[in-house]
């Protein structure tokens, strides 16, 4: 799975993933409903902007690894199983 960024559909990205017979779909950039780690993120962010608050670098920092902390395989199942069910729903 590719969104659009630059980085990810570069020509010598295309190449590679040719080459090695990498199957993969572009999807829209920062599509939460078809890429499980947009939800993560999302949460990271909202997370550090309404709980940390914070003022000073080590305290962003400190807040991320916070909640990096709680990112546990439940979780991980929970954002992918919301992917499965847009897919599915495509059908």
């Amino acid at each position: 799975m590719q969104d659009n960024d630059p980085k990810h559909s570069s020509k010598k990205v295309k190449e590679w993933l040719e080459a090695n017979k990498i199957n993969w779909w572009k999807t829209p950039p920062e599509s939460p409903d078809l890429n499980p780690i947009e939800n993560l993120w999302h949460e990271l962010k909202e997370y550090v902007r309404r709980v940390v608050q914070p003022q000073q670098k080590e305290e962003l920092v400190k807040g991320i690894m916070d909640c990096w902390e709680t990112v546990n395989r439940r979780k991980c199942s929970k954002y992918i199983g919301h992917v499965r069910k847009v897919i599915s729903k495509s059908d």
